[in-house]
């Protein structure tokens, strides 16, 4: 049972942004994500499939990227310095019973074991949606927790596969 108000975040500022990217997404859940810096957005994007470019400027891209790593090359290929910045990210079932359900969580994880390691590159952490509201992560507690939790179907669980 939660206690106080619960977090709006499709009215958050970065909630509501990361929303509209995890929408143009076309698998169950969609992912969006935000990289601010200074407080200002400097990247943007969602989970898609990955290009030879995604490749070259970032490492461990495989045939999929993330929209934490998809906001991060936005960045760079505007040339901003992303050293330092803060990405965050919040999805949405897209399909299926439990559709419009967000990616709010009871325990403060970080569930993706290839962003960590470009967020411990440029000193980038994490923020998380959690029941209480945004959970900051630095990169090595976002690896820590991604290593301890990934790998046992928790976005599958979760949308209700």
């Amino acid at each position: 049972r939660r206690r106080g108000r619960a977090v709006d975040y499709r009215n958050d500022k970065y909630g509501r942004q990361c929303l509209n990217l995890a929408r143009q997404c076309k698998s169950e859940i969609g992912f969006g994500a935000v990289l601010v810096k200074d407080g200002v957005i400097i990247g943007w994007g969602r989970s898609r499939h990955a290009t030879v470019e995604d490749r070259k400027l970032l490492s461990h891209v495989d045939y999929k990227i993330c929209a934490e790593r998809a906001a991060m090359i936005t960045a760079l290929e505007y040339g901003h310095d992303i050293r330092g910045g803060q990405v965050y990210v919040l999805g949405q079932v897209l399909r299926g019973p439990r559709k419009g359900r967000l990616t709010v969580r009871r325990a403060k994880v970080f569930i993706c074991r290839q962003c960590p390691h470009s967020f411990v590159r440029f000193g980038i952490s994490v923020n998380v949606p959690h029941t209480s509201g945004w959970v900051n992560l630095s990169s090595e507690a976002a690896m820590a927790t991604a290593r301890r939790v990934c790998g046992q179907g928790h976005w599958r669980k979760f949308a209700g596969g």
